[in-house]
């Protein structure tokens, strides 16, 4: 979908980052669910933070009258395929875990390099 003006790129970015969000809410359960309990904690800690954004981004798009569109940014996608591939290949428990808490740390940063593109095309 092209984009016309600098409304509707906000709009997309808005979109993409809350599909990312989605995306991150899931990977941190999914990698919560079979792991340590001090593990298990940081990660649905983090679903939790992510939750309550995801709230907040909605009410960003109830604030400016527009729906989150549908994206094509596989960005995380990609970044969930390549984790579930290297994962699979760890055969060490300890390293497993570490990798884990590493790849989600990953997934926070991408997330936060959104909110800051996103922030500069809102001023």
């Amino acid at each position: 979908m092209p984009v016309q003006n600098p409304k509707e790129l906000f709009i997309r970015l808005l979109s993409d980052l809350r599909q990312g969000t989605e995306r991150s809410i899931k990977f941190y359960q999914n990698s919560a669910s079979s792991r340590g309990s001090r593990r298990k904690e940081a990660l649905e800690a983090r679903a939790f933070v992510a939750e309550q954004v995801l709230d907040t981004q909605d009410q960003c798009f109830k604030l400016i009258g527009e729906k989150p569109t549908m994206g094509t940014s596989r960005l995380q996608d990609i970044f969930i395929e390549d984790f579930r591939k290297e994962l699979a290949e760890m055969q060490n428990p300890a390293a497993k875990v570490l990798f884990i808490l590493v790849k989600a740390n990953h997934l926070t940063h991408l997330l936060f390099a959104e909110y800051v593109a996103l922030i500069a095309t809102a001023i």
